[in-house]
C-alpha cells in the first residue's frame, strides 16, 4: 500500500500542495549498497505504539539504513539521546518517520549557518522501541558499536529492565547475545 501524502520538499511554505508517493521517494531511491541482513520485527511489534495498527517493515527497514547514515545515538552525562538532524529543506523526511513511527517529536534550529530539523526521541518508552527496532538489525560496525554503547547506558538508566542486545557478526542469520550487566 503506497503511502501518498500531500508534501512539497521545494518550498516548506508550500506544504500539501504537492503528491508525493513515499515508498517511491524514501524506500526504493537509494544509492546505499543494501544490508546483506535479514531484519527481524517480531520484538518491536509487541511494543508498537497503540495507535499504530499495523507495521510497515520495508519501512523500518529504509529507517534502519537512513540511521545508519543519518541518526545518532548519544550519550552525555549518562543519559542516552538519540536525534536525526536534517537540512530544513529535508524537514519533511523527518515528519514521515514520525508518522511511520507513531512517536518522536521534530525540533526546528536556527543555526548560524544553517538552519537544521531534528528529530528526537526522549522517553523511556520510546528508547526501548528503538531498541526493539535496532536490536540485531544494524550493519556497519560503527553503528553496531555506537548502538551497544548507548544500550549499556540505557540499562544503567533503567535497571529494573534487562535489555538483551543482538550483534550481527556480519553474515546473514549469524548472531550472538549478549546479556549486559549493570
Amino acid at each position: 500500500m503506497p503511502y501518498k501524502n500531500f508534501i512539497s520538499f521545494t518550498d516548506l511554505g508550500r506544504v500539501n500542495q504537492q503528491e508525493i508517493n513515499y515508498e517511491d521517494k524514501f524506500l526504493q531511491n537509494s544509492s546505499e549498497t543494501p544490508c546483506e541482513i535479514t531484519f527481524q520485527f517480531e520484538e518491536y511489534i509487541k511494543y508498537k505504539p497503540q495507535q499504530k495498527y499495523t507495521i510497515n517493515k520495508k519501512f523500518l527497514e529504509w529507517f534502519i539504513g537512513f540511521v545508519e547514515g543519518d541518526g545518532s545515538f548519544i550519550i552525555s552525562k549518562n543519559k542516552i539521546y538519540f536525534d536525526i538532524t536534517q537540512n530544513l529543506q529535508d524537514v519533511q523526511v523527518l515528519y514521515y518517520i514520525k508518522k511511520e513511527l507513531g512517536f518522536g517529536k521534530i525540533l526546528i534550529r536556527n543555526e548560524p549557518k544553517r538552519s537544521v530539523a531534528v528529530f528526537y526521541v526522549t522517553s523511556e518508552d520510546n528508547f526501548y522501541r528503538l531498541i526493539k527496532i535496532f536490536n540485531g538489525n544494524l550493519c556497519t560496525r560503527y553503528k553496531k558499536e555506537q548502538f551497544y554503547r548507548w544500550l549499556i547506558t540505557f540499562n544503567n538508566q533503567v535497571k529494573q529492565k534487562k535489555i538483551y542486545v543482538m550483534i550481527n557478526l556480519g553474515t546473514v542469520g549469524n548472531y550472538t547475545s549478549l546479556h549486559l550487566k549493570n
